[in-house]
């Protein structure tokens, strides 16, 4: 599926204008990317009804997909969540994130999240639309730095990304985010439960010029959380004792 989509999604523009009466649906619809280009680097258009929609509730249930709280997340302040690990698809993390489907809402009520995904999910015509109504976002500093700091409060930023490329995301947060981190235990894409525990935010000093030194304090905490977070919960799906997180 996470191939054809991306063929589909440029082959139906062709096809519409080369071989339907609706073909002037395609010049339009470039107009409109154009104009709308810059959406995903400006916090999206968060689209509730999308997001709630009850499709996701039987996708969630397919698996099915979990999410567990384990300490509240305040209103008045923004957060970025490192959403780990990657795997191939992600979907334990995109369900959490961009969806209701586990109940991110409503255990956190308040706060809207967003999941930062790579540039060129917002190149592919049609597919940009379903992304930016869930509430995707481009995986930039620019973008995350637009999200956190120009529109208000309650916001949380969802990196799924490797956490040594993290890395580079600690500068930002010095800048008075909290951080914070979830770890998805499942196997995907077969059918097994998928758990995404949500970790407890880890407050940062808000500092305008950040050292290398409070860089790698911060990281350091980070993976001391992320590494707690699995051994807590690793019992869930059955992990031996003796099996632990090793970042690499």
């Amino acid at each position: 599926m996470w191939v054809i989509l991306p063929i589909m999604d440029l082959w139906v523009p062709f096809h519409i204008l080369f071989n339907t009466r609706w073909w002037f649906l395609v010049p339009l619809y470039a107009i409109w990317f154009y104009y709308d280009f810059d959406t995903p680097r400006r916090a999206s258009r968060r689209w509730n009804w999308a997001r709630r929609h009850v499709f996701w509730k039987y996708f969630a249930s397919y698996f099915p997909l979990r999410l567990i709280k384990t300490a509240e997340l305040s209103p008045d302040r923004n957060y970025i969540i490192g959403s780990h690990p990657h795997g191939m698809f992600s979907i334990g993390g995109f369900m959490a994130m961009s969806t209701n489907a586990t109940g991110f809402e409503d255990k956190f009520p308040g706060i809207k999240s967003h999941i930062m995904t790579l540039n060129g999910q917002f190149y592919f015509p049609l597919r940009r639309e379903f992304e930016i109504m869930l509430g995707g976002i481009e995986v930039s500093k620019e973008s995350l730095e637009y999200t956190l700091t120009k529109c208000g409060k309650g916001r949380a930023c969802a990196i799924v990304e490797k956490i040594k490329t993290l890395f580079g995301f600690c500068l930002p947060s010095l800048r008075g985010r909290s951080i914070f981190n979830q770890y998805i235990i499942g196997l995907l894409p077969f059918r097994k439960p998928v758990t995404t525990v949500v970790g407890r935010p880890i407050r940062v000093t808000q500092t305008d010029e950040p050292t290398n030194e409070q860089v790698d304090e911060l990281h350091a905490k980070y993976c001391e959380s992320l590494y707690d977070l699995f051994e807590e919960y690793k019992h869930l799906h059955s992990i031996p004792p003796d099996t632990h997180l090793i970042f690499q």
